[in-house]
């Protein structure tokens, strides 16, 4: 899925429109993929970043380029990569090749029987590009595990000595706010919320996802783009309803960047408060555990908010 709770182009209403007439456009004015029809006044603009990083006003450009060229379209601008990653422009909404790959799945699953045999061979082809970059090749994910239970102590220290110097920073990090509870971690990820939060909140609403809370505070460290995130995400609900009566309490709060889009049944997960400093230093876990905790000291009315 798209991940736009905070821009909030509602997709769905492209389900009632004619697409017919759509030209696709690549590298135009260095726009990756320009989606434009005229009929319907709609331009769609995909920036696609797999390994490389936004280049200084990269996003802003483009945007500015499609209001001069397309005056009075409805612009829907996405950001493309591999997992899903934060623009630097909040316009932008959030696609990760996880979703594609998903999506591309269920279509052939639905709409084999519908489309041509060209297309399904097409289609079937990038799936299984898309598997090579996923690692979700059947194959290479036994492959995988018969070297991971073959060399196991030997791959856990290698995995603790990559992720050694955030596991330490983070350390340093929870010993100095003890007023938190670690929920879920990972090499490039720490989740956790105040335990005075944790004791209001109820445990059975939940979707799997990282917590059992509604409500999750988490930093990740993006080290191709030089920059963690400090986030604070809404999950999805068993009960929609109620997710949405919780999103308005939290709107209400102070967090007005919540449209009444993230309220629709087609919503998820809502970023409601996102922080991403720039940091180069990994090898330091003292310089990256100080940074962790002035990031969180910075956000701090965001968190009293809640």
């Amino acid at each position: 899925m798209i991940l736009n709770d905070d821009k909030k182009y509602p997709f769905h209403e492209t389900m009632n429109l004619d697409l017919s007439d759509v030209r696709v456009y690549r590298e135009l004015y260095d726009i990756d993929i320009l989606l434009v029809s005229e009929s319907n006044k709609f331009v769609v603009l995909i920036e696609n970043k797999i390994k490389a990083s936004e280049s200084k006003n990269q996003l802003r450009r483009y945007l500015d380029y499609c209001e001069k060229q397309y005056i009075g379209f409805r612009r829907v601008p996405v950001l493309l990569t591999l997992h899903g990653d934060e623009p630097s422009e909040e316009e932008y909404s959030i696609i990760s090749y996880e979703s594609v790959y998903d999506i591309l799945k269920f279509s052939l699953k639905i709409w084999s029987e519908h489309i041509s045999q060209k297309v399904i061979d097409f289609i079937s082809y990038y799936i299984k590009t898309l598997e090579g970059l996923l690692m979700k090749d059947e194959t290479i994910s036994k492959l995988c595990k018969q070297i991971y239970t073959e060399h196991k102590e030997a791959i856990n220290e290698i995995m603790e000595n990559i992720g050694g110097d955030f596991n330490t920073a983070i350390t340093q990090f929870m010993e100095k706010n003890t007023d938190l509870k670690e929920l879920n971690k990972g090499n490039n990820r720490i989740v956790f919320l105040p335990k005075k939060l944790i004791e209001k909140m109820p445990n059975d609403l939940m979707q799997p996802w990282w917590s059992q809370y509604p409500i999750q505070f988490w930093f990740n460290i993006f080290k191709e783009y030089n920059k963690f995130g400090f986030i604070i995400e809404v999950g999805s609900f068993k009960d929609q309803n109620r997710r949405a009566n919780f999103l308005k309490y939290l709107r209400n709060a102070g967090f007005e960047n919540i449209k009444d889009s993230a309220m629709s049944v087609e919503s998820k997960y809502t970023r409601i408060h996102s922080d991403y400093p720039k940091f180069q230093d990994w090898d330091n876990q003292e310089a990256l555990s100080s940074k962790l905790i002035e990031c969180y000291e910075h956000n701090q009315e965001s968190v009293k908010k809640i």
